[in-house]
């Protein structure tokens, strides 16, 4: 995942890249959305979770969705303005 990327694009480009791989469990999904993701949106999913991840890759989206507009969605934005 880049930088400031939001989760959900980056969780679509990660599916197509698995539709040639072969089939992971629902876990294993989630685990590796997980470690793909932008590592300071990674430290605030684990800070904001008390350490228990979501343990499917729907609920991990979410979940990093979430905390990406509510912490970084706004940095994205002051880092374009003229």
């Amino acid at each position: 995942m880049r930088p400031h990327q939001d989760p959900r694009n980056f969780e679509n480009y990660l599916e197509s890249l698995e539709n040639h791989l072969p089939k992971q469990t629902e876990e294993q999904k989630a685990q590796t959305l997980f470690m793909k993701l932008w590592k300071p949106l990674r430290d605030v999913m684990i800070t904001n979770s008390n350490g228990s991840l979501p343990t499917n890759r729907d609920e991990m989206s979410k979940l990093a969705s979430i905390l990406y507009h509510v912490h970084f969605a706004h940095q994205k934005k002051k880092d374009h303005s003229p």
